[in-house]
Parts: C-alpha cells; structure tokens; sequence
C-alpha cells in the first residue's frame, strides 16, 4: 500500500494577496496549500551535495512522491531542477531566476538561501517558504560543523553533518570539488533586504533542529521582516525528514505572523 501524507496545513494566503485576478477554484482538501491552483508553477530548490531527486528520496519519499504527483494531477506545473552546482552565486540565479519567476517556491537549507537571494534580487515570485537558509554575519560560526564533517570526511562527513542520518551519498552526485565550491559560497553569503517583489515569504526551521539553527531564523527574520515558523518533528532536512507537506502548506500562510527577536529560541509552530 501507497504511503499517504497527512493533510495537517491548509495553507492560503489573505484575501487580494498573491494574485491580481479572481481566485480559482482551490484544490482537493486533502493536498496542502489551496493557493496552489490549476496552472500554479511550484519550484523546489535543493541544497547541497543532494539535486533534484532529493525530494521523493528516504524512508518518506513514497509519501513525498503521492503528494507531489497529487498535486500535479490537480493540475500545479510541479519543478524540482537540479541547479548548476558552480559555486557561483550569479550562475545559480541566473538559472533559477527564469523558473522560479511567477512561481511558487519552496527551499531548503542551500536551496533557502538562494530563495533569499532571488527575492533580495528582485525576483518576482507569488509566495516562498525557505527552510533554514544561511544567515552569514547575522549568526557566525552557523556553518563551523558542516566545514569541520567536510574537513573530516569529504562529501559524505559534509551530507551528514549538514542533513543528519536521513542523508546517504546515494543523494548526491556531487563532487569533492563541487561539494566544496557550494560551501564556500553559501559561507560567503550574506542576506541583504528584499524588495518587495514577492506575494508572501516565510522562513521555517525545524523542531528538533539545534538552537543556533533557532537562532539564525529568528535572527532572518527579524531582519528581513519577515514570519517565521517551526516544523515539528524534522530537523535541517525537513524534505528528508517527512516535512515537505508542510513546507508547501506554509506557502502563503497568514498564520505565519510571529516575527521573534534573535534571541528567542523557537518561533511559533507550525502545527
């Protein structure tokens, strides 16, 4: 039997909010995020040492993979690309910024931090949801442990420090040098203000992530103004871990209105 999700996030965005003409009909209760109607493009970005296959990958991927191909039989024109890799900032926008425009996005870990840089860079999307994305100066020292498993370890101490158990190197054809080039561009990174030119962006993290992965969000947030929420239950690889339900859900979310101060340690949930 198919593995099910659940669907626990009806996600949708305030009246007037994400679109200019009259809403369609919202897809069948039981797929996350109403918003995402007929036509809708939906882009998920992955991060590093993983590309496009990451999201139906691990011991949730069959129930990952019935949501997916759920809401592309609802009619939503689903991507999931797998980037360059370069480790150069402007070549990974530069292939994202055409997809992912008018689009629906969702982001994790690297894949977050190049939804920031997109919406910082003008990129007009309908709504993102970035799923702890680098903070650069905001929270130093956030990337130590992930240099310190690839120093150790190449790619594989690098997956699993970054992603925890649920990554194998099955997930990734990266690399050494890849896998290096993507570090040193996202330690490199440093959030800049968005221009407004998105319908709705959220920054998560997850509940059984470590506290300074709490803080940096919080610390996002407060910065870009921005809402911010908690996904029970995952960690960094929320996608791995059984959470991309509820990142597509949160697309969107007027729920998602807690903007903590740096120092709180767990932003509202999102339940």
């Amino acid at each position: 039997m198919t593995e099910r999700y659940e669907p626990d996030i009806a996600a949708s965005f305030p009246p007037g909010v994400g679109s200019a003409t009259v809403s369609p009909a919202p897809p069948p209760a039981h797929l996350p995020g109403p918003l995402l109607h007929p036509g809708s493009r939906l882009v998920l970005v992955h991060g590093t040492a993983t590309d496009g296959r990451i999201w139906t990958a691990g011991r949730h991927g069959a129930r990952a993979a019935t949501l997916l191909a759920d809401l592309q039989a609802h009619g939503v024109d689903l991507h999931t690309p797998t980037r360059p890799q370069s480790g150069d900032l402007d070549t990974e926008v530069e292939f994202l910024a055409p997809l992912c425009a008018g689009a629906y996005v969702v982001g994790v870990s690297g894949g977050a931090t190049l939804g920031l840089e997109l919406a910082a860079r003008g990129v007009e999307m309908a709504g993102v949801v970035l799923h702890e994305p680098a903070a650069g100066s905001l929270v130093p020292g956030l990337l130590a442990h992930v240099v310190a498993g690839l120093d150790a370890d190449g790619v594989p101490g690098f997956g699993h420090a970054l992603y925890g158990p649920s990554w194998t190197t099955r997930m990734t054809r990266a690399s050494l040098a890849t896998v290096r080039a993507e570090l040193a561009m996202f330690s490199a990174f440093e959030p800049a203000p968005l221009t407004g030119s998105v319908g709705h962006v959220a920054v998560t993290v997850g509940g059984r992530s470590p506290a300074i992965r709490h803080r940096s969000v919080a610390a996002l947030s407060a910065f870009l103004d921005v809402p911010v929420g908690t996904v029970p239950d995952v960690g960094h690889a929320a996608h791995l871990d059984g959470g991309l339900v509820r990142l597509i859900g949160a697309l969107g979310r007027a729920e998602l209105s807690g903007r903590p101060a740096a120092t709180q340690a767990r932003p509202p949930g999102l339940s």
